[in-house]
């Protein structure tokens, strides 16, 4: 009985002791080839006001994303804020240091664990979040080259800022289409969807 008393803190020093291993052995894999002591003169000279104004940015963009992620989630199965801003910082964590965008997976992994959400209901956000992202992305993007279109005229990168740009309206264009399409015939979208699926090798 004891024993069984003593578990739950014994499991939770073991996460903590295993977080704090994965951390150092993420930073030490990303300081690996680094010049330490050029990294040590740049935080001697970086301004701490900025650099704390810097920390306080991020911090609320992590907590906004967290919102937007509970919003994107549903209404019947709204997780609690604590678990969904854990499994969020923990996954944008590991796509810092890990390659193709891996803490993407692991963030729906972390919350199905710690919330009644399921798996794939999560990893469905995540996948608009990538959605609503490169939606803004390309916005920016166009609406940056039709502003200063004027000054790469004459230039070498003209023809490839030009077709970027060209590229990005019609991801755009498709992108808008499908979205309105989704929201307002889903039943036709998941038509075309089971086709693709029945066609795929």
């Amino acid at each position: 009985m004891a024993f069984l008393i003593q578990l739950p803190p014994l499991k939770r020093a073991l996460h903590i002791v295993s977080i704090a291993l994965l951390t150092v052995v993420f930073l030490g894999f990303f300081l690996w080839n680094s010049n330490l002591s050029d990294v040590w003169n740049i935080i001697r000279s970086t301004s701490v006001p900025w650099f704390v104004g810097g920390l306080l940015i991020n911090f609320g963009a992590l907590i906004f994303r967290t919102i937007r992620w509970r919003r994107l989630l549903g209404v019947d199965t709204t997780p609690d804020f604590y678990p969904t801003f854990f499994a969020n910082t923990v996954g944008y964590m590991l796509s810092t240091v890990l390659p193709i965008r891996a803490g993407d997976l692991a963030r729906p992994a972390l919350l199905s664990r710690r919330t009644p959400v399921r798996f794939s209901a999560a990893l469905g956000t995540v996948l608009t979040e990538r959605i609503l992202d490169l939606y803004s992305l390309l916005f920016l993007f166009i609406y940056y080259v039709v502003r200063h279109w004027n000054d790469y005229a004459g230039s070498r990168a003209y023809t490839l800022v030009k077709s970027g740009a060209i590229g990005s309206s019609i991801v755009l264009a498709a992108l808008t289409v499908f979205v309105i399409g989704l929201f307002f015939f889903p039943a036709r979208i998941r038509r075309v969807e089971a086709k693709l699926l029945r066609r795929r090798p």
